[in-house]
């Protein structure tokens, strides 16, 4: 399949609209020259992580594999310390204990080189978790304890919302999660 067919593909996924994909390229493309990076090479490095396809404008990298990833992991990291500079940024990642090893060395890798930028990196994790990078001054681990009995009630009563809950319900509930919310 083209690329031609795929972006009508896209377009029709989207409503037919086909100047929708050439606006995802242009707010890419700024957000690119705010962050100081120029697009030609930084777009064929993110349009396959994006699920955006190239345009014909842009070529394919033809880098080898971990040569491709690693520039990839490059780009990713320059554009956020430049976004940073732009204005202030936070990054929140949700359950660190589950990240593909590409990611944490993302998150790594941001965490050695933003200590003097604009950067926020704020990640949950389950306390078995070990951050796979040493700690340092600029970084602050704060561990949450379990939610007692009445707690996780509140939350069942919240969650709930209009629906009633059998007290046996509300029971296995807080026993099955041992105070630790969004168990199974």
């Amino acid at each position: 399949m083209s690329c031609k067919a795929r972006r009508r593909g896209r377009a029709a996924a989207r409503g037919g609209d086909p100047s929708a994909a050439n606006e995802e390229f242009a707010q890419l493309e700024s957000a690119l020259a705010l962050a100081g990076l120029e697009a030609t090479e930084a777009i064929p490095l993110l349009a396959p992580l994006l699920n955006l396809t190239l345009p014909p404008t842009f070529s394919a990298s033809s880098l080898p594999a971990e040569q491709q990833r690693r520039r990839l992991l490059a780009t990713l990291v320059a554009w956020v310390l430049g976004a940073s500079r732009a204005q202030p940024l936070a990054i929140v990642t949700e359950d660190l204990h589950w990240a593909d090893p590409s990611t944490l060395e993302l998150i790594q890798t941001l965490v050695e080189q933003g200590a003097r930028s604009s950067l926020l990196l704020l990640y949950t994790a389950r306390p078995e978790f070990k951050v796979p990078w040493p700690l340092r001054a600029h970084h602050t681990q704060i561990n949450l304890n379990r939610l007692g009995v009445r707690e996780v009630r509140a939350m069942v009563a919240q969650v709930a919302a209009s629906k009633a809950l059998a007290d046996d319900t509300v029971a296995t509930v807080v026993e099955r999660t041992g105070g630790i919310p969004l168990s199974s």
